[in-house]
């Protein structure tokens, strides 16, 4: 079996287009009752290192919300790659 490399692979969502970041309790449609918590890139650096993570690469995707009826709050997604700290 191959050793443990601990590699973590995540996307999060990127700060709203009016530049909130944190936590945010939905209210409508499809994701009603669900919790969307918004990352900048100091947040997920912070995030990381606190759970002994060291960020290998990080990506912003922008994005368009095709969705009918959603509003377009975030520019996208980021895309991590982080390994365990030694």
């Amino acid at each position: 079996m191959p050793p443990n490399t601990g590699i973590l692979f995540a996307t999060l969502i990127a700060a709203r287009s009016d530049g909130f970041i944190g936590e945010e309790f939905v209210s409508e449609s499809h994701e009603n009752g669900t919790i969307q918590h918004y990352f900048d890139n100091a947040l997920i650096e912070e995030l990381l290192c606190s759970t002994g993570f060291q960020l290998m690469r990080l990506d912003l995707i922008e994005h368009t919300n095709l969705f009918p009826g959603i509003a377009h709050r975030s520019p996208g997604r980021y895309s991590v790659v982080a390994k365990i700290a030694s």
